[in-house]
């Protein structure tokens, strides 16, 4: 580090520390929490007549921590070896970050709710998810779950096949995500829809939500979108937080936060960010945003969810995020760096040609991945291995014929794996139900195929329950074109044609 030149810059610098910690914060002028009208008896009425919520909610800037003291391992200057005569000072470089970047820190205020005893009507939500009421069961963490029926209830989010849903009264336990098992077409259904939701009540992973059958969906009318509570903390929410869950599956909006981290899943790599108060972020689709530490959100709306042992905000959209970027940078994680390039060489001696990353049922035993030998002869793949970008793999062992085929699942057990006819397991092999990746290596290391795969284009997008099918094996793999939405349904995990190429 070279000595501060020259003397009176220093004193300046050291002036504009002191002031700057002196400075007094500002406040907020207390909780910020809006709960929908807790006298609604009827929803039907309430959603056809409601107004849109108010658009122009007062904007209190600032950022999540105090400027970092200074240093204690600083570099003493040497007065002696500092040299007078340098000529003036060179002026101090414009800040180009928005004001918000910098602005004090308000208080934040513990959010309250209300909830004991609050059980709501037969057929609400809050009747089989507030662990208060008399009648309440604590759901199974695995099938055959607690048969239930919403009667009335309004969709806050869809999130491609599946649903969210609230009561339209209530402060707490009155959101639960609905997974639409049996492929319900929901194509009509939009935030403000009343649906009626028959199905079985499970915890899966720490989530509460309602298993639905083929049917077990059924829109009832449309209405106006409910309005997200407002939160004036975000750790109250946040893992460990006391109102998480609560608040569960329930649309909130949190003002005035900062990305604290945008690497907290290294050394995988899906898109997570962290923002004030250790809430985690999770967007559902591709988004124009992407996060830099340090950026502020005036506003930051989704759903609250629980996914990987972290309570998370889930937006529905870019229109669900309003960011200020304060010239940061994305946190580096070296260890999610992809071993190869997308346009390495490939050896092309094995070919991924399907892959099943979000089948119906559970993701963890459904999963699958084919590969197939193009070959005239036999390969020997011990000590080969399928991974993802992240390290994560499964290693293979055995001779793959030419021609056959090959197909990695989670579980080898037909009945747990949706009816697939699987040969290995796939180890820790992951495929997100986004952006993914599939690496085969040799037992040399060198790569034989990859493919990196998309919710969307360039790859087709897809319901849940559908595989990606390579659509001829002469084509590119690394191509989102050569792929195709599978339409056969081969089992309980939905539809593919695992063990069978084109």
């Amino acid at each position: 580090m070279e000595p501060c030149r020259p003397r009176l810059a220093c004193a300046a610098l050291l002036l504009a520390v002191l002031v700057s910690a002196c400075r007094e914060e500002s406040t907020a002028d207390g909780p910020r929490f809006e709960p929908l009208d807790a006298a609604v008896e009827d929803a039907r009425p309430i959603l056809a007549d409601a107004a849109l919520p108010p658009e122009d909610a007062e904007v209190v800037p600032f950022f999540d921590g105090p400027p970092a003291p200074p240093s204690q391992d600083a570099e003493v200057i040497d007065d002696a070896a500092v040299v007078d005569d340098v000529g003036p000072a060179p002026d101090a470089a414009p800040d180009l970050r928005d004001p918000l970047c910098t602005a004090p820190v308000p208080e934040r205020t513990p959010d309250s709710l209300v909830w004991d005893g609050d059980c709501g009507e037969r057929g609400s939500v809050r009747s089989i998810r507030n662990p208060t009421c008399r009648t309440y069961r604590e759901p199974p963490t695995e099938f055959p779950g607690l048969d239930v029926t919403l009667d009335a209830v309004v969709v806050i989010a869809v999130f491609g096949n599946d649903l969210v849903v609230m009561d339209a009264e209530g402060e707490a336990f009155n959101g639960i995500w609905v997974f639409n098992r049996g492929g319900t077409d929901v194509s009509m259904v939009r935030p403000g829809t009343l649906v009626r939701v028959e199905g079985e009540f499970i915890r899966f992973f720490e989530l509460d939500e309602i298993v639905a059958p083929r049917n077990g969906i059924e829109v009832i009318g449309q209405g106006v979108a409910p309005t997200p509570l407002l939160l004036s903390d975000p750790a109250s929410v946040a893992d460990g937080g006391p109102l998480a869950r609560a608040l569960e599956s329930r649309l909130v909006t949190i003002e005035h936060v900062q990305v604290l981290s945008t690497a907290p899943d290294c050394p995988a790599d899906f898109g997570n960010f962290i923002v004030s108060g250790n809430l985690w972020v999770t967007p559902e689709a591709e988004f124009d945003y992407a996060a830099t530490r340090s950026d502020v959100l005036r506003r930051l709306t989704g759903v609250l969810s629980v996914s990987f042992d972290h309570r998370k905000i889930l937006p529905r959209g870019d229109e669900d995020l309003d960011a200020v970027a304060c010239l940061g940078v994305p946190d580096k994680c070296e260890e999610a760096e992809c071993p190869v390039a997308e346009d390495a060489e490939e050896s092309g001696a094995l070919v991924i040609t399907e892959i099943q990353n979000n089948p119906s049922g559970n993701d963890g035993s459904r999963e699958f991945v084919e590969l197939h030998n193009p070959g005239r002869e036999a390969l020997d793949v011990d000590g080969w291995r399928v991974q993802d970008c992240g390290g994560n793999a499964a290693m293979l062992t055995g001779r793959i014929n030419p021609g056959q085929t090959w197909v990695l699942a989670a579980s080898l057990d037909e009945r747990e794996n949706g009816e697939v006819p699987a040969d290995l397991e796939m180890g820790d092999l992951f495929l997100p139900n986004g952006f993914g990746s599939v690496l085969i290596f040799d037992a040399r290391g060198a790569l034989v195929d990859q493919v990196r795969y998309a919710p969307d284009d360039p790859f087709p997008r897809r319901d849940a329950g559908k595989s990606l099918e390579l659509g001829d094996l002469d084509d590119d793999n690394r191509l989102g074109e050569s792929w195709r939405e599978a339409r056969a349904r081969y089992g309980e995990g939905g539809y593919g044609t695992p063990g069978s190429v084109p």
